[in-house]
């Protein structure tokens, strides 16, 4: 069973070879030192506040030590729910256990759309992609046919939800746009779209 800790709004691993292997499955991600933006580990309210409104789970500060290993909140939670191979804890004086479904309320104060971004994340996972935060790309997820040193992602995944048929939350212009930048970078383009009954 792996261990990670809720500072603030930033899931970290503390553990360097329980990161190792969890990393070696596909998920997380190493900030080092030289990195310009790697999330701080003492993080102050105002700082927690400031991340909350960041749309990607992957959240960036200022370093203050030499290795950070960092889980998204959607990595998180499906190594909690999913594959029940998780435990996280909350970083405070007691360092309480964060259960499954306390998870998901915290993430979701987090990001309020967490529930349908992350059944978008759990349908790529589940069909064996590893999935790493777009933000880089301008689009939700992208997607790697294997292990993310050796390959290049191949896919750029964007998630709506609509509720019908007609009731899609994006235009041709936008989807073009989409396309025009997956050909710069040498990306192909997935759409989902997540239908409510």
């Amino acid at each position: 069973m792996f261990r990670a800790t809720l500072n603030g709004a930033i899931v970290i691993v503390e553990s360097e070879k329980q990161f190792e292997e969890i990393y070696e499955m596909g998920f997380g991600k190493i900030w080092a030192s030289e990195q310009k933006n790697m999330p701080n580990n003492n993080l102050t309210s105002e700082i927690s506040q400031k991340l909350n409104d960041i749309s990607c789970p992957e959240k960036k500060f200022e370093a203050t030590q030499a290795k950070l290993f960092t889980l998204t909140d959607y990595e998180t939670f499906y190594l909690m729910k999913d594959l029940k191979i998780l435990e996280l804890f909350r970083k405070n004086q007691f360092n309480s256990e964060i259960f499954v479904e306390n998870a998901l309320e915290i993430f979701t104060v987090n990001d309020t759309e967490f529930v349908r971004k992350y059944l978008a994340y759990r349908y790529f996972k589940n069909k064996g992609w590893v999935v790493k935060c777009g933000i880089k790309f301008a689009c939700q997820f992208v997607l790697y046919e294997g292990s993310i040193t050796k390959y290049h992602s191949k896919y750029m995944a964007f998630d709506d939800f609509c509720f019908g048929e007609n009731n899609l939350r994006i235009g041709w212009n936008s989807f073009s746009a989409k396309c025009r930048l997956a050909s710069q970078v040498k990306k192909v383009v997935g759409q989902n779209y997540l239908r409510k009954h």
